[in-house]
C-alpha cells in the first residue's frame, strides 16, 4: 500500500538516522557508566538528559520526537 510504503521507516530517512544517532550515543554512555553511586545519582541523571537534549535540539519536525 501506498501508506505503508510512505511511511516505512527507510534506513536514510531523517527520522532514522536521528534515532541510530541516539541509539549509538546512549549505547555507549551506559557502556561507559555501569554503576552509579548514590552521590553521584543526579549527575548521572544530568548526563543521560544532556545526551537526549543534544540530541533532540536541531530538530526541525517535532513529529520526529514521537518515532
Amino acid at each position: 500500500s501506498w501508506y505503508i510504503t510512505s511511511h516505512r521507516y527507510k534506513k536514510d530517512s531523517y527520522a532514522r538516522v536521528a534515532l541510530d544517532r541516539l541509539y549509538l550515543d546512549y549505547k555507549e554512555f551506559f557502556t561507559n557508566h555501569t554503576t552509579v553511586s548514590d552521590m553521584n545519582k543526579a549527575e548521572y541523571e544530568n548526563q543521560i538528559l544532556a545526551i537526549l537534549e543534544k540530541n533532540t535540539a536541531n530538530m526541525s519536525n517535532d513529529e520526529l520526537r514521537f518515532y
